[in-house]
């Protein structure tokens, strides 16, 4: 393609430095036009030996570009699982709560243990228990004349049935029924800190499920990520 009137004419001519001078010189002018006739030659000479001798076809790598970036994805997911999580902390702090406060109160207090001792009597003393009809009224002062050595009588209380009565007695002094009711209370609170633990333990096992769901959404959610599309690859500079 002839771009201007100068390359038309040094397309049609043959360049300076190859025809004879027969007259021993140039006029100036004609020098000049013939300088930039060779340098229009050259110029076209040096860009058609840099075209290629064929057509690359380059065909552009095919890119996944995600519709929903990073931000939203995880949003949305949040927006469904945030509720979830929170409401199942809630239930976790709740029963951890409440084995820490079962934990600091498993050492009972000596009204505690006295009223242990008052309110179950058959566990600490023996007696009569004679199908709850217990001694029977006109046998009661026998009982307490005979009872067997080393015993004392600790209480008296009215039968279940008729009108006899349970004639408590022990062998042990007072310290010893206040030791052996205090380990029965810790028995008894450790069965319950026990129950309290498993259910801590299930309530744990949960929450872990629920955030080992939300991290594994949360690294699929990282693949729909705007820095896909901002990542340059040099094939593109390659190809110019």
């Amino acid at each position: 393609m002839i771009r201007d009137e100068h390359e038309k004419e040094a397309d049609n001519r043959q360049p300076a430095y190859e025809r004879v001078n027969l007259n021993g010189g140039s006029h100036p002018l004609l020098k000049m036009q013939e300088d930039l006739a060779d340098k229009l030659i050259q110029e076209k000479q040096e860009r058609e030996s840099r075209l290629p001798s064929e057509i690359i076809n380059v065909f552009p790598e095919v890119v996944e570009m995600p519709d929903v970036c990073k931000g939203e994805a995880l949003l949305e997911f949040e927006k469904k699982y945030y509720p979830v999580l929170k409401a199942q902390r809630i239930k976790l702090d709740a029963t951890y709560d409440k084995v820490t406060q079962l934990q600091a109160a498993i050492e009972p207090t000596d009204f505690e243990i006295q009223d242990e001792i008052e309110q179950k009597p058959y566990a600490y003393f023996d007696y009569q228990y004679n199908d709850g009809y217990g001694v029977f009224p006109e046998q009661i002062a026998d009982v307490i004349n005979n009872i067997p050595e080393g015993f004392r009588v600790a209480k008296i209380v009215k039968a279940f049935r008729g009108s006899g009565a349970f004639v408590f007695m022990t062998d042990k002094t007072r310290e010893e029924l206040n030791e052996v009711a205090r380990q029965n209370i810790m028995k008894s609170r450790n069965e319950v800190i026990d129950t309290a633990k498993k259910e801590l333990a299930n309530q744990l096992g949960t929450m872990k499920t629920l955030i080992g769901e939300y991290e594994g959404f949360k690294k699929s959610a990282l693949q729909a990520d705007i820095e896909q599309l901002t990542k340059i690859s040099q094939k593109y500079a390659k190809a110019i």
